[in-house]
């Protein structure tokens, strides 16, 4: 652990012990004792505190920053269990029972930590058993949590906004994102505060170590819900400063600067994972080569926003802040266009959508969403890709499928170019099943007219699409009709709403024989002789159809609202009534959101 230790006054450290749950109701000769065996030093973030399995020699109260609480995962990784701060107290167990470390400490951000030693440690326990009963408390309720696997990630409330590229776009954007910020809860004002390399050294001088502007910055925070660090162009002590003090840093830059770091970027020591999110403002309508652009850069996430869109940042605040909601649409065909009146309810709702996903037609709807088109150039988009320009059952010899899948791959291709997942505005999933693992195949990258074709395979009616590395792809919602899951596992919105279109398929059968025998050539010349009544028996199409969705439309679908659109009268293959189905989608969204108690 690399430390620095730092001189403290007996009354600041009474002042911390006081604030503590633990230790708070000790008398004051009581927390003068404490403070009188205590020594304070700060770790770097990202130093390990404790290491699990080693003997524990100290205990450590947090008086300012964050700690991560890790344990050991079967495969050799490690969990984040816990995140601690200001008051908390970690390494009393391995005290209390004389047993090696149970878990680890990371430092989530440069912390400042009161050390107290076994000895002194035991002695304040059977001097004072209000401390060890409080202690307990605090045992019991980690080891809860720990039953319940539950891995908090700590609310977001430090933000570092930092400099990226060659054009650094952070100043810009943290005063719109400070705003955005304000404006999150309905009906309350967040109190947000930010602080600038400029505003650091006005308050504490040229000259504060780290000691004093970690605890400046606890202040900050005690008295704001969020604060918001801005990175200085050109001063990379401090903005590294402010990554290390934040809960998540965003690197902001002009998309067409960043294939480049920026000389301030070269000394920037990023992290992995969501700790660190890339935000790049466009000038152009279209975001591109953003894949390049990540390559350079180990961020966990990144947000396309416009340049000037408050829209835009508003939904990279919704999402950072962790109050985002997540939209997944359903598989079913022709009934696919409810989904657009959805979209519709939700616009004229005020409901924000910040991250979309979807299966098979689903999937489509969803890219649409994802591209930024407006309600006009979904309905034409999704209309070019299913009937505009004929039947999408191209039929052929049915060697491997019924359809060729050239008509539905070329619209495809043509509808959505070579746009790929990562260029989409808004952050975007979806699903196909993939029959050479027997799982869900999560598509996040590659051109997105592959991704949702492959989610659309339907297994006998088209050709299935082979995956990178050479599995066998179909329809989605043989597997996963609603991918909720996925949603939550992916972007994990704090609000979700599904739109479900699994009806009852009204397949005919008066016709179908007991025998279990049936001639196609009679079936087809029936259907052929104009004067005869049509046979009551499913059709090969309709058939598949139903049966690739039953196992993906058996799940549980777990979400916060879940819209199920009475589209039952309408066929797979309805695409004549895109308008109606449109408009069923939309009024029963309406009455959904009506009688929902969903906070958006």
């Amino acid at each position: 652990m690399t430390v620095e230790h730092v001189e403290w006054s007996g009354d600041d450290v009474v002042r911390h012990l006081r604030a503590s749950p633990v230790f708070s109701r000790l008398a004051d000769d009581a927390l003068a004792a404490v403070a009188q065996c205590a020594t304070v030093r700060m770790v770097t973030a990202g130093d390990a505190v404790m290491i699990e399995g080693e003997p524990g020699d100290e205990a450590f109260v947090i008086i300012a920053g964050r700690l991560d609480v890790l344990t050991r995962t079967s495969n050799g990784g490690q969990k984040t269990v816990n995140t601690v701060g200001p008051g908390d107290v970690v390494g009393e167990m391995a005290l209390m029972t004389e047993e090696p470390r149970s878990a680890s400490v990371r430092a989530r951000r440069d912390s400042a930590l009161m050390c107290i030693g076994a000895d002194d440690f035991r002695t304040i326990m059977v001097d004072h058993p209000s401390v060890l009963l409080d202690m307990t408390r605090t045992v019991m309720g980690r080891l809860n949590q720990s039953i319940h696997d539950m891995q908090p990630e700590g609310t977001r409330t430090v933000i570092a906004v930092l400099p990226a590229g060659e054009r650094p776009a952070h100043y810009e954007f943290a005063s719109g994102f400070a705003t955005a910020l304000q404006q999150q809860d309905a009906g309350s004002q967040v109190s947000v505060e930010a602080v600038s390399a400029e505003r650091a050294r006005r308050d504490l001088g040229d000259d504060a170590t780290t000691a004093a502007i970690a605890e400046y910055l606890h202040h900050v925070e005690d008295r704001n819900d969020v604060v918001v660090l801005i990175g200085e162009t050109g001063n990379a002590e401090w903005t590294e400063l402010c990554r290390r003090q934040s809960d998540v840093g965003l690197l902001v830059g002009y998309a067409d600067s960043l294939r480049e770091y920026g000389d301030y970027e070269q000394d920037l020591e990023t992290a992995g994972g969501d700790s660190v999110q890339l935000v790049l403002v466009h000038d152009a309508t279209q975001p591109t080569a953003t894949a390049e652009v990540l390559s350079l850069r180990p961020c966990g996430r990144y947000h396309h926003i416009r340049r000037g869109s408050s829209d835009d940042i508003a939904r990279v605040a919704r999402i950072v802040r962790g109050s985002s909601v997540g939209v997944v649409f359903g598989g079913g065909g022709a009934r696919g266009f409810a989904h657009l009146g959805a979209v519709r309810a939700f616009q004229e709702a005020g409901i924000p959508i910040d991250h979309v996903g979807g299966t098979s037609i689903g999937a489509s709807v969803a890219s649409t969403v994802a591209m930024g088109l407006d309600l006009d150039g979904m309905i034409e988009l999704l209309r070019w890709v299913t009937f505009d320009r004929g039947s999408i059952v191209d039929s052929t010899l049915p060697t491997v499928s019924i359809a060729k899948g050239r008509r539905l791959s070329t619209a495809m291709h043509e509808g959505y170019g070579d746009i790929d997942i990562r260029d989409l505005w808004m952050e975007f999933f979806c699903v196909s099943a993939d029959l050479t693992e027997g799982d869900v195949h999560v598509h996040r990258r590659g051109p997105v007219w592959e991704a949702v074709r492959a989610s659309v395979a339907i297994p006998g009616i088209f050709p299935p699409m082979r995956s990178s590395d050479g599995h066998v792809l179909v329809d989605g919602g043989v597997l996963d009709n609603v991918p909720t899951s996925v949603m939550r596992s992916v972007f994990a919105p704090a609000r979700m709403i599904a739109i479900d279109l699994k009806a009852p398929s009204a397949l005919p059968s008066a016709d179908i024989p007991d025998s279990g025998f049936v001639s196609g050539w009679k079936v087809a010349r029936h259907r052929a002789a104009p004067w005869r009544d049509g046979m009551e028996i499913p059709g090969i199409i309709e058939t598949l159809i139903a049966a690739s969705t039953i196992s993906g439309a058996a799940k549980d679908i777990d979400a916060d609202l879940v819209i199920r659109p009475s589209v039952a009268e309408y066929g797979f293959l309805d695409f004549a009534s895109w308008e109606q189905i449109m408009e069923t989608g939309y009024q029963h969204t309406v009455e959904a959101l009506e009688a929902s108690t969903l906070p958006v």
